[in-house]
């Protein structure tokens, strides 16, 4: 009780001496490691945690940054959903994952994703965007309807993807990347190319480490030939890749 006491007079602190500012009042406080920036907040019972933001709200987390129109949560629950032109930039990438790596870190370098909403469950490490999915690392580029990170099973699901990096892309209606197992799990109309390779089935799972690949359904494999005389390709330098080729 002491706690949310002290919590709740910073919080009326930090929008007073705001509001006798000339700018415009921002209320700021903490949750966890991240510091929270806002022009209002509202809660009907601040003993159960419960708050809306009806403003534009800024997050700034050690490596991380987010920015959304407004959003809504819980203090207690550890849970907020962030509405409206949603902009995270990570500094370092990957979003934890060493599948999303060719070197297999944790980390690839900077990375934006844009959504229509998101929604982050900070207890149980489960994040969610929502609507025009837009994540964007290098050359790597991946839209989706909706994404969600299980950071506990290190899981990344993916609805109705497309993925593009260099001469690589792909799309499915649905995929799973195991970050334990290292499987891309693809299905629904799945189609992927690189360069001049392609392949078409119902249904494909690849393990990013061993390079084994399933596909089943509906297989259609496309390979360049080769004109009678002409020399042989130049071999292309091998790198970690997620794609089957």
């Amino acid at each position: 009780m002491v706690k949310k006491t002290l919590i709740l007079a910073a919080l009326v602190i930090a929008s007073a001496a705001d509001a006798n500012a000339a700018s415009a009042p921002h209320v700021f406080f903490s949750m966890g490691l991240c510091r929270i920036s806002t022009g209002a907040l509202d809660t009907n019972n601040f003993r159960v945690g419960d708050f809306t933001i009806p403003t534009h709200i800024s997050v700034l987390c050690p490596n991380r940054t987010i920015e959304a129109d407004r959003a809504r949560g819980n203090f207690a629950r550890r849970r907020a959903t962030l509405y409206g032109h949603v902009v995270i930039h990570d500094q370092q990438g990957a979003a934890g994952l060493a599948d999303f790596s060719p070197t297999g870190t944790s980390a690839q370098g900077p990375a934006t994703l844009s959504s229509d909403q998101l929604e982050i469950d900070s207890q149980n490490k489960l994040y969610t965007a929502i609507g025009s999915v837009h994540y964007v690392q290098g050359n790597r580029v991946i839209d989706a309807r909706q994404g969600t990170l299980d950071d506990n099973n290190k899981l990344l699901t993916l609805e109705s993807l497309h993925f593009v990096e260099g001469i690589q892309s792909g799309s499915a209606s649905h995929g799973v990347l195991n970050d334990r197992t290292h499987d891309l799990d693809l299905t629904g109309s799945v189609h992927v190319i690189d360069g001049e390779h392609s392949m078409d089935a119902d249904h494909i799972v690849y393990n990013t480490q061993s390079g084994a690949l399933h596909a089943r359904g509906h297989i259609v494999m496309q390979f360049p030939g080769q004109q009678p005389g002409a020399p042989a390709p130049a071999p292309t330098p091998k790198k970690k890749r997620i794609l089957p080729f």
